[in-house]
């Protein structure tokens, strides 16, 4: 079994209800980021993975603004953002990740 696969099957065996909080943690921050208008898109969430596209300059200052305050982001390409809530991710930091967000 390779080594992901075994990662994957160990949290569905033993974590599965913590996964369902990161889902609906995920789905939180979705709706959040969506109300709000800010974002201009922010794609279907459907497991714990929270992508958003926005313009260049927005792009970059949400980059910057999340970096600034210790809260890690991938960038998929120039317009592409992937916030993943996982085991670390509770609902203090879904407050803190949309306030940094929102203040800007």
């Amino acid at each position: 079994m390779g080594l992901k696969r075994a990662a994957g099957q160990y949290a569905i065996d033993n974590n599965i209800e913590r996964i369902a909080k990161d889902h609906r943690r995920a789905l939180k921050l979705g709706d959040i980021l969506s109300s709000d208008g800010y974002i201009s898109e922010v794609m279907h969430v459907g497991t714990n993975i929270v992508n958003i596209s926005e313009d260049d300059q927005i792009f970059e200052d949400i980059i910057k603004k999340l970096a600034e305050n210790e809260v890690l982001v991938i960038a998929m390409d120039s317009r592409l953002i992937r916030l993943v809530t996982h085991l670390d991710y509770d609902d203090s930091l879904l407050d803190h990740v949309t306030s940094i967000i929102f203040s800007m």
